[in-house]
């Protein structure tokens, strides 16, 4: 009997864990980011200077946004 595949099932359940883990703490930017992107997209496929406008005005939303609600994630 080879105990090999039960150490990698240890060690995978743990990185699942983790990756678990780090996507519960980041889960509202992972869904944010991917909200902008829904944006951001098509308005560069209507028109590349109207996205261009709309991927400046983003970037000082969120500049604004994050200058007043600084990050204070905990690991």
């Amino acid at each position: 009997m080879n105990g090999g595949g039960n150490i990698k099932s240890i060690k995978l359940n743990k990185l699942k864990d983790k990756f678990l883990e780090l996507l519960c703490i980041y889960i509202e930017d992972f869904f944010i980011l991917v909200g902008l992107l829904f944006i951001i997209i098509p308005t560069y496929i209507v028109n590349i200077i109207i996205g261009l406008y709309v991927t400046g005005l983003i970037f000082i939303m969120l500049g604004i946004y994050f200058a007043r609600n600084p990050l204070k994630k905990e690991r």
